[in-house]
């Protein structure tokens, strides 16, 4: 049994968990009444067999760190729920935060983004990932989902990643 929070993360492909089902597979949403609740869809997505390899520990890059750099204007955001104790956003057309980081295990990444919720905020940022087959642009709706991993999705990674975020400018852009 999980509880899903349906006040964030709408629009948008939302991980559950991995489970092993037989020949039917079930999954039952239930309304508790105390709000809304939204049932739209649900997706199963097989797992190749045999598992994959152990994996690789986690790689976390936060704003101001190793492998972070920027491009234009980027201030401290009071907005709430930030990683690491703070966050950063920017209103200049253009201005972009890098993350980047060497990958010592190549293989299939869940690439997941984190920001603070704030009115001001664009509901189409832009996230650019460069991974081993190209590059992909994942649009993000940073009105909701704020305070929280955010799954991206799943990037084949040999040797280095890099997630790239740009500031449209009419918004701020966390």
């Amino acid at each position: 049994t999980l509880f899903a929070d349906q006040t964030g993360g709408g629009g948008m492909w939302n991980a559950l968990g991995t489970f092993t089902f037989g020949a039917v597979a079930t999954v039952r949403i239930l309304a508790l009444g105390t709000a809304t609740t939204c049932a739209d869809a649900v997706g199963l997505i097989p797992r190749d067999a045999p598992p994959p390899p152990p994996q690789a520990p986690e790689i976390i890059i936060d704003d101001g760190g190793p492998g972070a750099s920027s491009t234009g204007t980027w201030a401290v955001s009071g907005a709430p729920n930030p990683f690491g104790g703070r966050s950063l956003y920017s209103k200049q057309a253009g201005a972009t935060y890098t993350y980047s980081t060497t990958i010592d295990q190549s293989g299939v990444y869940e690439v997941y983004a984190w920001w603070t919720e704030w009115p001001s905020r664009s509901s189409t940022v832009p996230l650019e990932i460069r991974h081993a087959d190209g590059t992909s642009t994942v649009k993000v709706n940073q009105l909701s989902g704020g305070g929280r991993w955010n799954l991206l999705g799943r990037f084949n990674f040999s040797t280095f990643a890099v997630v790239r975020i740009q500031s449209a400018g009419v918004s701020t852009t966390c």
